[in-house]
């Protein structure tokens, strides 16, 4: 699991959660087969053994301090999955646990993975890892020793194999490492050998060479792009594209560059630039999709785009790394050039559609209200078609975020459930014809409105720079499309300079401009037009679900105010684990669907709810003291019963409440069970609801609310 964006090893994982990590276990079954001995079956390796993707700031290589606990709850299940799916080997990490490294942990290596999970196959370690063990160059007698002694079957010793040789042999001989280690990794080694038959075929099965990279292949992996691309704005619906009667401008050092979009281990260690491999670029692609009556023109820097254009698309994002060069402990935004590039294409007026090449999410907040929409492509690879396929909806987006993207470079690491308010939040993805308004919650840049009468923009001096609202005169307005969620915030803290002599008043009002005022923000002379104050005001009214909101301005002179943001506030009242919250209102779920209900109230329900499924539901917060109890809205038709857990954190986690469930009557005759809490519940936490029973799907869960 990636748990810090600064790892320069994030985009090989499968995301920041061991729920999503363990199910894309899934792949060792595909790599594998039903049989290690099959003509098509290659055995896979799980890796790096454990709590690489959790060192502090996110170095590589670098040490992990968690508590047993935690690695086992956030960095194990993932393991514990590929032991159930029979993985041959399991790679150790070049990472420490809390100043121990893993290339010596004998506890982690034997007891643990060996003993306690049953692990049968053999342990690799990884390039030249056993010289860290003592954090000096050239691998020693002791190190030597303690490497095997902790576990490991099969060593990597690139270079000085003989002196490995050597120096294994001489510990052997002196009794330091038994002849039992030995023949126990001897055993493992020989064993998979002969589960692949590679002592009755030496040799490679050359008849699959010519299919590697055939149309077919090319095929699949267009469809992988098409599926992984995550729609993240989409302001007016600059997006899809029209592929016909089109004038299309695309720039940007990734457009037409395989190399990176392929990034590092792609031909060579770190990867490269150009067409490193047969590909086609996301260029080509785009200009593959578009029909004649459209024209496309590329330039790398944006030069020569005008207003006649309809889209400008700029490819942009990070170049090829791998590993320890991947690592950014600094800024992790986008650079000179790329930002140069997109600034040009807005300076022409035409909607700019930001298409990011990167393993990671990167620090764009304070430059994403400046682009109308915004694709995180990820790593496409050689088929850049399957980007192309998705800008012009030959393809519908449908890609989730497998893990938080971060407001700022400043809140690493950032994970699901630690309070942090991220730019967007884990599993989000846009699709067409829908859009997801930003939360109320978060620094809403005043500049990003939908739509305004009789202000103006300009360059602001304030923290961040970028641009603030301006030339407001009583009788403007602007409006912005917001969601508040649940609870009605208390406050909203606008960011506000005047260097007027009269003065006035902001009214933010809900869906439209005469609609009903829920905060006032009087203003006066600041001390000038840059000079910026944060003005506090609670809010006079509610305000819950998704609104249109009106700032209007009132007075009785001309110009009297400029605003660079604004931002509402929730309340120091009562913690949201204790209103009631809708079942469907999930972060992430694994089996179930939702259905319309006929309860109380309406809406949707959550069914087809099955043993081995589960929900979450992330930032619960329960406050302190504990919760006591919990009401759950269930109603079931099934002839087989079954029971909802409640755990905290993760769908192994500690269980604080069980639900038995039994029929109700029917699908739709609903019943509120309460259940009290067999553990604490305080502070924020994501509560999973896992299901287990003998059968098939026996329940359905309307809504659940704690108590105390």
């Amino acid at each position: 699991m990636a748990r810090n964006d600064r790892w320069g090893r994030t985009y090989e994982s499968f995301g920041e959660k061991p729920e999503l990590s363990t199910q894309m276990a899934s792949i060792i079954t595909g790599l594998q087969g039903s049989s290690l001995n099959g003509p098509a079956s290659v055995m896979a390796t799980a890796k790096h053994y454990v709590g690489d993707g959790g060192t502090t700031n996110g170095t590589d290589q670098g040490n992990t301090q968690l508590t047993e606990a935690e690695l086992r709850s956030i960095h194990l299940p993932p393991f514990q999955e590929a032991i159930r799916r029979n993985v041959g080997s399991v790679m150790i990490s070049y990472s420490s646990w809390n100043g121990v490294k893993m290339h010596g942990q004998q506890y982690l290596i034997t007891t643990v993975l060996k003993g306690e999970l049953g692990f049968s196959g053999f342990v690799v370690s990884d390039w030249n890892g056993i010289d860290q063990i003592d954090g000096q160059p050239g691998f020693t007698a002791t190190e030597v020793r303690t490497a095997i002694n902790a576990g490991i079957d099969m060593v990597m010793v690139p270079t000085d194999w003989r002196n490995f040789i050597s120096l294994l042999r001489t510990e052997v001989q002196a009794g330091r490492v038994s002849m039992a280690r030995i023949d126990d990794a001897n055993r493992r080694i020989l064993t998979k050998k002969i589960e692949l038959g590679l002592f009755e075929r030496p040799l490679t099965d050359r008849t699959y060479t010519s299919t590697v990279g055939n149309a077919a292949h090319r095929s699949l992996a267009r469809q992988a792009v098409q599926k992984s691309q995550v729609l993240l704005k989409n302001a007016g619906n600059v997006l899809p594209l029209a592929t016909a009667n089109n004038r299309i401008f695309v720039a940007g050092k990734s457009a037409d560059n395989i190399g990176y979009s392929s990034g590092g281990w792609t031909i060579s260690w770190q990867g490269g630039s150009g067409n490193i491999t047969p590909g086609t670029s996301i260029l080509q692609g785009i200009r593959n999709t578009a029909a004649p009556s459209t024209v496309v023109t590329y330039n790398q820097t944006g030069a020569g785009i005008d207003s006649s254009y309809r889209a400008a698309i700029a490819v942009v994002g990070e170049t090829p790394y791998a590993e320890g060069a991947g690592d950014r402990p600094g800024a992790m935004g986008l650079d000179t050039a790329d930002l140069n590039t997109i600034n040009t294409l807005r300076a022409s007026g035409v909607p700019v559609v930001v298409v990011l090449v990167s393993g990671r999410p990167l620090d764009i907040a304070s430059q994403l209200p400046n682009w109308n929409a915004l694709l995180a492509a990820w790593l496409p690879g050689t088929e850049g078609q399957g980007v192309a396929d998705v800008l012009f909806n030959v393809a519908p987006p449908t890609g989730k975020l497998p893990m938080l993207w971060m407001s700022s470079v400043s809140q690493q690491p950032i994970n699901d459930g630690d309070g942090k308010v991220p730019l967007f939040p884990y599993g989000f993805g846009l699709s067409y014809g829908t859009t997801t308004p930003p939360s109320a919650f978060t620094v809403i840049q005043a500049e990003s409105h939908n739509t305004q009468s009789g202000t103006q923009l300009e360059t602001t001096t304030d923290a961040g720079g970028g641009q603030n609202v301006g030339f407001i005169t009583p009788g403007d307005w602007l409006s912005y499309n917001l969601a508040f969620g649940a609870t009605s915030p208390a406050n909203v803290v606008t960011r506000i300079a005047s260097g007027a002599a009269v003065s006035g008043t902001i009214q933010y009002r809900l869906d439209s401009t005469t609609g009903p005022i829920i905060a006032s923000v009087p203003v006066s002379n600041t001390g000038g037009w840059q000079v910026w104050t944060s003005a506090t005001a609670t809010l006079s009214g509610v305000a819950t679900g998704n609104h249109l909101v009106y700032l209007t301005f009132t007075g009785t002179g001309g110009d009297f105010v400029n605003i660079n943001w604004f931002q509402f506030q929730a309340g120091t009242g009562t913690p949201n684990a204790y209103s009631v919250r809708q079942a469907e209102s999930f972060s992430s779920q694994s089996g179930i669907q939702t259905q319309t209900t006929t309860d109380t109230g309406g809406g949707q329900n959550v069914g087809w709810i099955a043993p081995g499924d589960w929900i979450a539901y992330s930032n619960v917060d329960f406050g302190s003291p504990t919760a006591l109890s919990v009401l759950t809205r269930i109603a079931s038709g099934a002839t087989t019963s079954g029971t909802i857990q409640y755990r905290l954190d993760s769908a192994t986690g500690p269980i604080i409440a069980s639900v038995p469930v039994s029929n109700t009557g029917g699908w739709q005759a609903w019943t509120t069970a309460t259940t009290n809490l067999s553990g604490t519940a305080t502070s924020v936490h994501t509560v999973y609801l896992t299901f287990t029973g003998t059968g098939g799907d026996f329940v359905n869960i309307n809504w659940l609310q704690f108590q105390r």
